[in-house]
């Protein structure tokens, strides 16, 4: 049978296909600009303001993608474009920004490659609406017995401007309750922090902070809170912020938290102590300060006017001229007490020192002050409330309210500067194991009789300066120099020196009135040399004595 042209024709390309197929043709030998499948992805992370647009890319053919783009707009014209993002891998993504709240937008992907481009489906997407504040449950940074501090955030206005912002405060006693508003220029998201006044001491308080904007009022979870009997500070600075309307009636004000300089020098005014710029506090009745739980840090205004507070230091005059203090509790963080800290705190009775204190220097002008309490220290003791070395071979403070006579343990080598400065006792002991006694240790002192031991060589400067009691004093066989201004302002009369050689004396260390009045007694066999010495001999009355 003879095939047509046509029949013939037809099978032929039969074959050829099927030989194609039976070779392994390939798809890559096929052509290469078959149009990519670009499906778009479900919008993420869609907030008032922002989205994620994502799509999934798979190739066809063999041709990659050059670039690729999304679009979109608040209609279908999507007149908005993000920057052309260079696809790696399957999945692309752009986040767009500065979106309407509560808006519908439409977009779509753009790509291209070499010879073609495309264009994907068109969906859409709603931004949030804008809604009320979101605010944060207040906390305490500070309090006291009428007051408190309290920080809360607004973590979001909600897209629209904050109108008002603050927190309630509800008394749990007496049901009252009241809000305290942020100012205008503080409306706006962050942290703020608000001072609730007039509070009842001891009660317990409810707190709610609150934001809101146009769109409704939202509030923070409630605190619960109990005023207490002491002022505690989140941060220095703001004592008289804290203190409030605290009844001044009461003689005992605790304290802790930081303090500076500003807070130092509002304690001062409270304590009587007047200065420039800073009064006394009418009505006033504190006398008992426990600062056991305070941080004193650097920082502040001056709080006398000289003076700025240093870290961990009770520094000179901090409470200087407190007329009112009578007892006082150190900081427990606190390292040095300087000398003066307490100058003329007239009715200052009783000192508590940590155990954390390496360094104590005396104060002047205490004259009621009896009892000087110090914890377990490894450099400070107490004996019958004087001060010591820890290992009781010096004497660092002698609380100038004790009065009568007092004899030193025998175990004292040294007397340290200013150990007696003011004190009201009349006659004191001192074993001849004392070997050191520093300068104005018994200056502005009520002794009026004493000796000094024979191993002490060196009478050092203004020891005995402004003693008005004193009548006699004996140096021992020792002594071996006298300082400057060493009986200025005493009212010496009898002086006895034991040494046989006269000891060197400064230019200034007798004044024309002793030199005058006073009776200088020295040992027999050395009369001759007294009397013929040029400074001893200056003495109007010399006298020999075994």
């Amino acid at each position: 049978m003879r095939l047509s042209v046509k029949t013939y024709d037809y099978i032929l390309l039969l074959t050829v296909v099927s030989a194609l197929i039976l070779s392994g043709c390939s798809y890559a030998d096929g052509p290469t600009n078959i149009e990519p499948d670009i499906p778009l992805n479900e919008v993420a992370n869609v907030t008032r303001n922002d989205a994620t647009l994502s799509a999934h890319v798979t190739l066809n053919g063999s041709e990659p993608l050059s670039y690729l783009r999304f679009r979109y707009g608040e209609t279908a014209d999507m007149e908005y474009a993000t920057d052309d993002i260079s696809p790696v891998g399957a999945d692309v993504s752009a986040e767009i920004h500065k979106l309407k709240a509560g808006t519908t937008y439409y977009y779509c992907a753009v790509a291209g490659s070499k010879t073609a481009k495309f264009k994907t489906q068109t969906l859409s997407f709603t931004t949030l609406p804008n809604a009320s504040p979101a605010v944060m449950q207040a906390k305490v940074l500070s309090s006291g017995p009428t007051c408190v501090m309290v920080a809360f955030d607004i973590t979001s206005d909600g897209g629209d401007p904050i109108t008002e912002a603050g927190c309630e405060i509800y008394d749990v006693s007496s049901g009252n309750s009241r809000r305290v508003t942020l100012p205008n220029d503080q409306l706006c998201e962050g942290s703020h922090s608000v001072i609730l006044n007039s509070l009842t001491p001891l009660a317990e308080h409810r707190i709610v902070a609150f934001a809101a904007n146009r769109n409704g009022l939202t509030k923070g979870e409630p605190l619960s809170f109990t005023t207490g009997s002491s002022i505690i500070l989140g941060e220095a600075g703001i004592l008289e912020l804290m203190v409030g309307k605290l009844d001044m009636e009461k003689d005992k004000i605790s304290i802790s938290g930081l303090m500076d300089g500003s807070d130092f020098r509002y304690l001062r005014s409270l304590l009587g102590a007047l200065q420039s710029n800073s009064g006394d506090v009418v009505g006033c009745k504190i006398e008992n300060v426990d600062l056991s739980d305070v941080r004193i840090v650097k920082g502040g205004k001056s709080y006398d006017d000289s003076h700025f507070t240093e870290d961990d230091c009770i520094t000179t005059g901090l409470f200087g001229d407190c007329s009112r203090l009578r007892a006082i509790t150190l900081p427990m963080s606190a390292l040095y007490l300087r000398r003066d800290a307490f100058a003329n705190c007239a009715l200052l009775e009783t000192i508590d020192i940590s155990a954390s204190v390496t360094s104590i220097l005396p104060s002047s002008g205490c004259q009621s002050l009896s009892s000087i309490n110090i914890a377990p220290n490894a450099h400070y003791t107490r004996i019958d409330e004087v001060l010591f070395d820890n290992d009781v071979t010096e004497i660092v403070w002698f609380p100038i309210g004790k009065s009568g006579e007092y004899e030193l343990p025998p175990t004292i080598t040294a007397i340290g500067q200013n150990a007696f400065r003011g004190a009201k006792i009349t006659k004191l002991a001192i074993g001849n194991s004392v070997k050191t006694i520093s300068p104005g240790a018994f200056s502005l002192s009520a002794i009026a009789d004493i000796s000094l031991p024979d191993n002490l060589t060196n009478i050092s400067q203004g020891l005995f300066q402004d003693c008005v009691n004193l009548k006699t004093i004996r140096l021992g066989k020792g002594c071996e120099y006298l300082g400057s201004y060493v009986f200025d302002g005493s009212a010496l009369v009898d002086l006895h020196v034991a040494a046989e050689i006269p000891p060197y004396v400064k230019s200034d260390t007798f004044d024309d009135m002793l030199l005058e009045t006073g009776c200088l007694y020295v040992p027999r066999k050395s009369l001759a040399t007294y009397r013929n010495h040029l400074k001893w001999g200056k003495f109007k009355t010399i006298v020999a004595e075994d």
